[in-house]
């Protein structure tokens, strides 16, 4: 191809006579290192005269066609039945597309409160993970791993507890309690305020426990979505492509959190052994624990016990 003839070079007193320019036949700089010659590259590639040189480009732009894949089947969104929650999220209207890089600098500004903001309870929203819904997806910022609850992974299709990876770091608690996840497994999640929406690919820590979470959106998670979270005002702020995503909380979840206890109940100290089946095919088969051991080393032992059941039992 025939590029226009590039402007002379202006002469310096001194000129690299190593760093010669084929484009310019001339010294002074690489071919390579040729800014002119890169403009006419880069204008020939949007005119479409270098399209055939461009997998994937059309003739008169210099955008690659997106390739037609056939994309899988949508599948029905399935509310979890531990935490149900009627209905759903729907994206309506025609929103101005802003680019990727405008998207990360949105300014975010949380709606006015009347009085102060002074929520006080946890953040609690609704999303989708998967082809899931869940109304207990709980932002932690104190948690370094996203996690899901066991209760919530019982919910799950069989081919999706298939995709469990299995993983063999221990989890530490606050509390100096160590659990033992059963794997790993990975979701597409969705935030959305029914406006605005943001999905990113999150993998979650299944833990062998229960919660009144499903799962726990930890800094990882809150990093990548580049979440600013609001106990105050009782929201998230989300940037997207359209604009900000408000997504309040829950409201209706801390109803049962409302009457605290005037006395925190004295924990009872064993005194009998613990008869535990460790499987539940043969419920007539006990393991018995003696009630010295504390629980953290209970829980810990059942944990070791449950996981090498193929060996013990």
């Amino acid at each position: 191809m025939n590029f226009r003839k590039p402007q002379p070079l202006t002469r310096r007193s001194f000129l690299d006579a190593k760093k010669p320019c084929s484009f310019h036949d001339d010294i002074g700089h690489n071919t390579n290192e040729c800014v002119a010659l890169k403009n006419e590259i880069e204008a020939a590639v949007k005119s479409g005269k270098l399209g055939h040189l461009v997998e994937g480009a059309r003739p008169g732009t210099g955008k690659a066609s997106a390739r037609d894949n056939q994309s899988p089947p949508k599948k029905h969104v399935k509310d979890q039945n531990v935490h149900m929650i009627q209905g759903g999220h729907k994206v309506g209207g025609k929103m101005r597309e802003i680019p990727d890089e405008e998207s990360k600098n949105e300014p975010l500004i949380f709606p006015r409160i009347k009085g102060r903001p002074c929520n006080k309870n946890h953040l609690i929203i609704t999303a989708l993970f998967g082809h899931y819904r869940s109304q207990y997806v709980f932002f932690d910022t104190g948690s370094t791993l996203d996690v899901m609850y066991e209760q919530c992974f019982e919910q799950l299709d069989e081919k999706d507890k298939e995709r469990l990876k299995p993983i063999h770091s221990p989890v530490y608690g606050f509390g100096g309690e160590v659990m033992h996840p059963r794997g790993v497994i990975s979701f597409p999640v969705t935030l959305s305020d029914r406006i605005h929406s943001r999905t990113e690919e999150v993998e979650f820590l299944v833990l062998p426990a229960t919660s009144k979470h499903d799962i726990i959106l930890g800094r990882e998670a809150i990093g990548n979505f580049n979440v600013c979270p609001s106990t105050a005002h009782g929201a998230v702020g989300v940037s997207t492509h359209t604009g900000v995503a408000i997504i309040h909380i829950n409201r209706h979840c801390f109803s049962t959190e409302s009457s605290k206890p005037s006395k925190v109940p004295k924990q009872v100290r064993r005194t009998e052994p613990d008869k535990w089946v460790l499987n539940k095919k043969f419920p007539d088969q006990t393991v018995t624990i003696g009630p010295t051991i504390s629980e953290i080393v209970r829980t810990f032992l059942k944990q070791l016990l449950t996981k090498n059941v193929d060996i013990f039992a």
